[in-house]
């Protein structure tokens, strides 16, 4: 495993061209936010905005994790990080072809996403109901929670009772949202290596999951401590555009290094994983 993190690393370092179509699909993305922010959620101009940021992310995904896929079967059979910068950028090659293979696994895949995502705080909602019944609810509760002196002062009103359920939902909310995150880590990854359709890929993510358990909690560990990280870097820059500069660098760095890893991990340890779909990079 420590071997896996550190060669992920050096992968990392030699493919930088991967932090192109991240920041590409970020600067296409900011600007249609604010188009959705201004439309009606019923209105036909919402309905055609959202489908078209969906579409973005899937065309995104489908073509960039092929390029991680890329280089991790690369690795493994080379069992070696590329040494040449022109093994960087003849990745690049593989985004429009990876968008033709994995757009329908992905597109299906964050359907089905969703639907767990749904199912799962579905599940976390009524083992809340059942053990800690309804908190007191404010009338209108959109405007109390997106207003700190509102909040504030809402919660100052509660009873000593009210307050533990408030806390008790917020800890079964959180604990139901790392399930989430843990049970799904891998699949992305999945889909790319092997070409499986996305339930399929769910269900061996589950698999390696059971079969590497200590590992699997590591690479999660490594993404909560991380997250606190860069928190603590962006609460520490404030409107200070050099900090803030330092901290999107090392957000964009740390996700082609997490990704870099999860897949170099299933690749190396999936025993499905489809060595044959890919010839070398380069």
């Amino acid at each position: 495993m420590i071997k896996i993190l550190k060669d992920s690393w050096g992968l990392t370092k030699n493919n930088l061209v991967l932090a192109y179509p991240l920041i590409f699909f970020f600067w296409i993305i900011s600007m249609l936010i604010p188009s959705i922010g201004g439309a009606e959620i019923r209105s036909l101009k919402f309905g055609i905005i959202f489908a078209n940021i969906i579409g973005l992310v899937v065309v995104f995904w489908s073509g960039w994790f092929e390029m991680f896929a890329k280089i991790a079967v690369s690795y493994k059979q080379d069992n070696k990080t590329a040494e040449k910068k022109e093994y960087s950028f003849a990745l690049m090659k593989e985004f429009l072809p990876g968008v033709g293979k994995n757009f329908l696994p992905y597109l299906g895949g964050l359907f089905l996403y969703f639907l767990l995502f749904c199912l799962i705080f579905l599940c976390a909602g009524l083992i809340g109901v059942k053990l800690f019944g309804i908190p007191q609810v404010p009338e209108n509760l959109t405007a109390v929670f997106s207003d700190k002196q509102a909040l504030y002062k809402f919660l100052s009103s509660l009873s000593e009772t009210d307050k533990l359920i408030y806390l008790k939902w917020n800890m079964l909310t959180v604990s139901a949202g790392a399930f989430f995150s843990l049970i799904t880590m891998l699949w992305a990854p999945m889909i790319a290596l092997c070409s499986l359709n996305p339930l399929k890929a769910f269900f061996l993510n589950l698999k390696l999951m059971f079969k590497k358990p200590l590992q699997v909690i590591l690479l999660y560990l490594i993404y909560l401590g991380a997250n606190m990280i860069l928190s603590i870097i962006s609460s520490i820059a404030g409107n200070n555009l050099l900090l803030q500069l330092i901290a999107i660098t090392v957000m964009f760095l740390f996700i082609l290094y997490y990704l870099m890893l999860l897949f170099v991990f299933v690749e190396e340890n999936n025993e499905s994983s489809c060595d044959s779909r890919f010839d070398c990079v380069g």
